[in-house]
């Protein structure tokens, strides 16, 4: 039995350290650098599978029209489509776009769907005003927990519509 020539204590692995801004630590702390649909997620407003059927829902938007908010990441990488994509691919993606959005709009989920997880649009019943009114109107508050409702039927119906396709080439796909 041989004895290592290390003494002490093992070294501890360090934290990970945030390297932003003071302010920009601050924020990650509050949890306030969070998109909406990832917020839903956190407060469990919906699940798992409904956020991850909201972020395929924003890649395929961004097939489709390109990338709705403009960051760091899409600036480094901007390229033609023709580049990317071959073209019976981002055919067949824009067609499960398509699809996708004829379900929504069945569920009457469309327009809160697309604000909520492709224009990170924050929803009214994520509002704390509005939720602190809608103690005393109970017509708001029945208002708000429709189109939170709206939102999650939505999301559960593209969620299981996408578990029985047949699988597309996604980061996001189960």
């Amino acid at each position: 039995m041989a004895f290592t020539s290390r003494r002490g204590r093992p070294p501890r692995t360090p934290e990970p350290m945030d390297k932003g801004t003071p302010e920009l630590r601050q924020k990650h702390r509050r949890g306030l650098t969070q998109e909406p649909i990832d917020r839903c997620l956190s407060q469990q407003l919906i699940d798992a599978h409904q956020h991850r059927a909201a972020l395929h829902l924003r890649w395929l938007h961004t097939v489709r029209y390109g990338a709705p908010v403009l960051t760091t990441f899409y600036q480094d990488c901007i390229r033609t489509s023709a580049e990317v994509f071959p073209e019976t691919w981002r055919a067949s993606r824009e067609e499960e776009y398509r699809n996708a959005l004829v379900i929504l709009q069945h569920w009457h989920a469309r327009d809160i769907a697309l604000r909520v997880a492709v224009y990170h649009e924050i929803p009214a019943f994520m509002n704390a005003t509005l939720r602190q009114r809608a103690w005393k109107e109970p017509a708001l508050a029945q208002a708000l927990e429709a189109q939170c409702t709206r939102l999650r039927s939505g999301l559960q119906a593209l969620s299981e519509y996408w578990r029985n396709a047949p699988a597309a080439t996604s980061p996001h796909q189960p």
